[in-house]
């Protein structure tokens, strides 16, 4: 995204050159696919809650390229798709006890064994790591103000979600052939019953009798 084109008087197109301040670019790219200002201040490497974004958004050489990149539509649904596997991904890998958990060492056994207890997550790890944004809801001790348990995204539910956009959902139902009655099968959605397999059959062995 950003390739410089040129306007009629043959200066480049405001907006169209890459910002010498590297986090003012990524701000403006991160703006430009409709990431809120916070997020994408933080993104470009700035400070949770630094207000640093309230700043930035209001310089016209960050506005320029904002309204430029956000013009390139195809570029923007690709970036956006991108984001959007990216964030799936990160809910099907998460495993907070694989990556997470916090493990006690016991004592070395007679056998040579040694036992491992799981005793709790290290919460600080996982609030500070990519897997955070896949923490859906958190719970804390009424007393203490420590947290005590979280809810995670559904792995499943983006498997299914992931699967859907990259296409890998087979077709579940096959018409006999096509409306015409003379072509090939076509692809439909919705359950297959025995009755429209043995259909779809005969039509089959009826076509490639001779």
């Amino acid at each position: 995204m950003n390739e410089t084109t040129q306007t009629d008087s043959g200066l480049p197109q405001p907006g169209s050159l890459p910002l010498t301040n590297f986090k003012h670019e990524i701000y403006a790219r991160e703006r430009s696919l409709g990431v809120v200002p916070e997020r994408a201040a933080q993104r470009a490497g700035y400070a949770p809650r630094c207000g640093k974004h309230s700043v930035i958004g209001r310089r016209a050489d960050v506005i320029a390229p904002i309204a430029y990149l956000s013009h390139d539509e195809a570029e923007v649904l690709r970036a956006r798709r991108e984001r959007i596997i990216e964030r799936l991904m990160v809910a099907i890998d998460f495993n907070p006890l694989r990556d997470f958990g916090v493990v006690v060492v016991g004592r070395k056994r007679s056998d040579g064994s040694v036992p491992k207890r799981l005793v709790g997550i290290d919460w600080a790890a996982l609030r500070d790591s990519d897997y955070s944004v896949a923490v859906s809801s958190f719970k804390f001790d009424a007393k203490t103000r420590r947290l005590t348990d979280f809810d995670r995204d559904n792995a499943l539910a983006a498997v299914a979600q992931l699967r859907d956009m990259l296409g890998f959902k087979a077709p579940s139902k096959i018409a006999p052939t096509n409306p015409e009655g003379d072509g090939p099968a076509l692809l439909l959605t919705g359950e297959v019953s025995d009755a429209d397999r043995a259909k779809a059959l005969a039509a089959f062995i009826a076509r490639h009798r001779r």
